[in-house]
């Protein structure tokens, strides 16, 4: 199969025998983001027209004129009238030219920004079943070399199609005008040039399509390959991995080749209805030369061979520009058919939730319609200020008790109260600013320390250092000169792992809310890291309820609750003490055993 692991993304192929008359370039929606001001497009529109016009007037009336005989030519003007004229023309062509630019420019620029944030918008706002089903690199192609489709050569090729276009019309009509008889031999050969368009159309479009669809599996290779270089240099898969990446490589590249080909196809036989047309000319001044005078036949054939250099160049650019435009169908996709998070509801009192208290009753969850629950009929009970500990083997579910109280998936079935508040009837804006969570993998984004802390700039200095010298990460930023404006790299690369979850500890500090969820926080650090996480907590949240996700036992021993959980239930809930003291319970096996080692679920 030409395009392995993009069935899902060839839904967006709906058409394969024809343009796709809702994504088309002239049917886009015009009152959204993507539209700008009627007066700019005017203003390019008008000035593209201008420059393209004028000097083909001048040119084809002095050159039917100006005969050798003519009196203009013989001195009825001066020298310098005619150099004025000239220099005239020029500067009022130049500055056409310049706005013309500016015009296209800003227009360019607006209409490019409006769609790019619409879209970023939409993904943004996407609920996690949107990111759990598309790779990341399905999503990289849209914003990545559909965007710059979109950015920089749609915007060249709808320029010269307009020029084109006009150009043609213009060669057309002055010729009509001064040899009508022509249109015997035009207009048959322009409908064979609409006729060879539009048959290539839907070929070049639908090989367009599969050029953009391929490249996604190969930017997702490339993503994944990075994110795993360590692992895949320890146990030797260089060879295995690189020989993926040329595989997928090979497939773009197979794409491409044909949209090429196709193309070249095209151009070779516009070349043949183009020779004909001139031919056909041709022939015709030469049997009529008797009734067109030198100065007519000349022009006309000097306009009947633009016409065919403008034919041929206004198919090929129509044909281009149409094949493009699959990239903004692809966007447009995103826009249209995304659907946002629900956040319907209204927000929860100013002070929810005050105690802290969860109670889960007969909490389902699934990630899929489809699919076997993931959660099956929970029922747990957490006490204000309550510290939990939720152990179990991989795809126990445990993680998805995280998933479910942020909402990141809406429940299948049951409730889940905080305070008494169900959080289904809040908003998400409301119910997750007011929880703290600290994922297995830290995320810092590209900026300074201050803004990775208080990313909302919703705290003083003095807070921020106080958080860092609870986290013990006030030593490390105040060797940096900058100190709180100390740059942090993409992804965090200048942290290590564990100083990374350390400021997201330090996030989490300077909220102070009365939730707090680690979800494998402590999973790929150090001891020593952990300790300093676990003296925190006690110290930052010993009022706050803490529901710790863990993969080490030493983590959660010190829990007011253990929770026990395996295929989506809660097998065991209770005291450590209490679990301990049953010599037949699934805690007192795991910690006679020290078998649990697994990582996140």
């Amino acid at each position: 199969m030409l395009f392995k692991g993009s069935t899902s993304e060839a839904r967006l192929n709906r058409n394969w025998t024809g343009s796709d008359t809702k994504q088309s370039p002239s049917s886009q929606d015009t009152n959204g983001g993507t539209s700008v001001p009627i007066w700019n497009t005017s203003f390019a529109v008008f000035t593209t027209i201008s420059t393209t016009t004028l000097p083909m007037i001048s040119a084809s009336s002095n050159n039917i004129n100006m005969t050798v005989d003519d009196p203009n030519v013989s001195g009825v003007f001066t020298y310098e009238f005619y150099l004025l004229v000239y220099g005239t023309s020029l500067v009022g062509i130049l500055l056409l030219q310049i706005m013309k630019s500016i015009g296209g420019i800003k227009v360019t620029i607006t209409a490019a920004s409006n769609l790019h944030n619409e879209v970023l918008d939409k993904v943004v706002k996407a609920p996690m079943k949107f990111f759990d089903t598309n790779p990341a690199g399905r999503v990289l192609n849209r914003f990545s070399k559909d965007m710059d489709e979109a950015d920089v050569f749609l915007p060249q090729l709808i320029h010269a199609l307009f020029q084109i276009m006009n150009q043609s019309v213009l060669s057309i009509l002055l010729t009509v005008y001064y040899v009508p008889w022509i249109l015997v031999a035009a207009v048959p050969v322009v409908a064979l040039f609409w006729v060879m368009k539009s048959i290539m159309a839907v070929s070049t479009r639908q090989l367009k399509r599969l050029e953009n669809v391929s490249r996604s599996p190969l930017l997702s290779h490339v993503t994944t390959s990075a994110q795993g270089l360590s692992a895949i240099v320890t146990y030797k898969q260089e060879q295995r991995f690189y020989e993926n990446c040329m595989s997928f490589g090979d497939v773009v590249s197979v794409a491409t080749f044909l949209f090429e080909c196709s193309m070249r196809w095209i151009g070779l036989r516009l070349d043949l209805l183009a020779a004909m047309l001139t031919i056909s000319t041709a022939a015709t001044l030469v049997l009529a030369k008797s009734a067109i005078p030198p100065a007519v036949a000349g022009l006309t054939l000097g306009l009947c061979s633009r016409i065919v250099s403008v034919m041929q160049f206004l198919v090929r650019v129509a044909n281009e520009t149409e094949a493009r435009f699959t990239s903004i169908e692809r966007i447009n996709e995103y826009k249209e058919t995304l659907e946002s998070e629900k956040d319907e509801q209204p927000p929860a009192h100013e002070k929810w939730p005050d105690q802290g208290a969860i109670i889960f009753s007969r909490v389902v969850m699934k990630y899929k319609e489809d699919a076997e629950p993931v959660l099956k009929n929970i029922d747990l009970d957490i006490h204000p200020g309550e510290k939990v500990g939720i152990i179990g083997r991989t795809g126990a579910g445990k993680s998805s008790l995280a998933t479910v109280l942020l909402r990141l998936v809406e429940l299948s079935g049951g409730h889940i109260h905080i305070d008494g508040v169900d959080i289904s009837l809040i908003s998400l804006q409301s119910l997750r600013s007011n929880l703290s969570t600290i994922p297995q993998d830290p995320v810092l984004f590209a900026g300074t320390v201050r803004y990775n802390v208080d990313p909302f700039s919703q705290y003083q200095d003095e807070e921020i250092w106080s958080a860092l010298e609870k986290v013990q990460m006030k030593q490390k930023i105040t060797q940096c000169e900058k100190g709180l404006q100390m740059l942090v790299d993409e992804n965090g690369e200048n942290f290590s792992v564990g100083e990374r979850q350390l400021l997201c500890l330090a996030r989490a500090v300077l909220r102070k809310n009365k939730i707090l969820v680690l979800d494998e926080a402590t999973a790929n650090i150090d001891m020593g890291t952990d300790a300093i996480i676990q003296s925190t907590i006690k110290e930052c949240f010993g009022q706050c309820t803490v529901i710790t996700i863990a993969h080490r036992l030493n983590t959660v021993l010190h829990s007011d609750k253990i929770v026990i959980m395996d295929s989506g239930k809660v097998m065991e809930c209770g005291s450590p003490d209490e679990l301990l003291s049953n010599p037949n319970s699934f805690f007192n096996a795991m910690i006679s055993s020290q078998t649990f080692k697994t990582p996140s679920s």
